[in-house]
């Protein structure tokens, strides 16, 4: 039987999005060899941001709301710190500052930034 290359899902951003879709994913896959599931994020963590009030009142810990991303699929995951830099979709790849990856399929979940409405 000939080896078969696995079809590489890439996600970039740990955000939201990004983190429900590798958890989604790797439900689906994580016992199929036939697919190659990786993360890039410029962090190295999961922020829940809803909760961010409750730290700063005291009523939670900073432990309850920010997770680290090995923490949360230390047995498979696939993981990269680095920025996003630019991503050529004709040729499938995103180049980043740790390099240059390649994709078979890309979710592309970089998010959003905060507007403060110029409130310090």
């Amino acid at each position: 039987m000939a080896h078969r290359i696995p079809k590489k899902i890439l996600i970039v951003g740990a955000g939201f999005a990004g983190v429900y879709a590798f958890f989604e994913l790797h439900k689906r896959y994580h016992a199929d060899p036939s697919v190659s599931l990786s993360l890039i994020s410029a962090t190295d963590y999961f922020l829940f941001t809803p909760l961010l009030h409750e730290v700063a009142t005291g009523g939670v810990s900073q432990e309850n709301v920010a997770f680290t991303i090995y923490s949360m699929a230390p047995c498979c995951l696939d993981f990269v710190k680095a920025r996003v830099e630019k991503i050529d979709t004709a040729h499938k790849t995103v180049a980043t500052s740790a390099g240059e990856f390649t994709y078979d399929y890309l979710v592309y979940a970089l998010g959003a930034g905060t507007n403060f409405f110029g409130l310090p």
